[in-house]
């Protein structure tokens, strides 16, 4: 038996024995691991908050604006409803069809010539309704000339957009021709060059189908939640509503009911300030900071 001085001189050797034991093993742990100096660790993590702040920047600048404008043009921006109208009769002559002026509001505006022509006169073949398409359209630009009228303070209006770097565009079930007409004899092409024209005669489908409108969201990189359609025909604004866009009516063809009832979150008689000023506050609060 071990008196108690030996049994206390035993337990110590065996715990300095433990304790050189396990800083062994702690070194050997150690070897091979390399620790970067703490100068080198700060540089790493700044390099890290750089290329994180760049890349934010980056798409701040590219997404600019959480909003934007989205016009038709016919009716909604240019007075030509009643141009569209005279030369449907015009033509209507032609193949003995006719349209009352509630037809036209309801029916007929805003869509392209070839549903409406497959439409209500099935009989003809698919070569004469594409001829009576191109003529409808030649008239149209005959009775319009170089005499279009923009809708009062429209040019104010995008002006105002461009000025304060807010997305703007044009989506129409127009075709080329009579879009470059439009604009140049209203004198809207110096705000819409070609780059800010969504053309759905372009895309698989045209108005009362939301495709035109989305591909609008997409040319301006915009939300449709904070974005807004501008239409005066129920075409389009049936587009504008299918696409979710908050849509404004223009009352350059149909009553402010009649809108309202189409879907519209809104209704108004033209672009001056007092009809389009809380329109530009609100997109100028959800545009983003350049």
């Amino acid at each position: 038996n071990l008196t108690p001085l030996e049994l206390e001189a035993l337990l110590l050797i065996l715990a300095l024995l433990l304790v050189s034991i396990m800083t062994a093993v702690f070194r050997r742990c150690l070897m091979g691991v390399a620790i970067p100096p703490l100068s080198r660790r700060c540089k790493a993590s700044r390099n890290s908050a750089i290329v994180i702040s760049s890349a934010f920047a980056s798409t701040t600048q590219n997404a600019r604006s959480y909003g934007g404008c989205l016009f038709d043009l016919d009716g909604t921006l240019v007075h030509t409803d009643h141009l569209h109208f005279q030369a449907w009769n015009i033509l209507g002559k032609e193949i003995d069809l006719s349209f009352t002026e509630d037809e036209y509001k309801t029916f007929v505006s805003g869509r392209e010539i070839s549903p409406v022509l497959r439409e209500v006169r099935p009989d003809l073949p698919e070569q004469y309704i594409e001829e009576l398409s191109w003529k409808k359209e030649a008239i149209f630009r005959d009775l319009l000339g170089n005499n279009a009228v923009p809708v009062a303070g429209a040019f104010d209006f995008v002006q105002s957009l461009r000025d304060e770097r807010i997305p703007y565009c044009i989506v129409t079930n127009a075709p080329r021709v009579n879009v470059d007409l439009m604009l140049s004899s209203s004198g809207l092409d110096v705000l819409f060059p070609t780059s800010l024209q969504i053309l759905a005669q372009l895309l698989p489908h045209s108005k009362p189908h939301p495709l035109p409108y989305l591909e609008g969201l997409k040319l301006l990189n915009t939300m449709a939640a904070h974005s807004f359609v501008f239409e005066d025909s129920i075409t389009g604004i049936t587009a504008g509503v299918k696409a979710h866009i908050p849509t404004i009516g223009v009352t350059t063809l149909l009553s402010t009911d009649a809108i309202i009832n189409a879907g519209a979150s809104k209704a108004i008689p033209d672009y001056t300030l007092r009809n389009t000023q809380h329109l530009l506050d609100e997109l100028l609060q959800w545009r983003l900071p350049n």
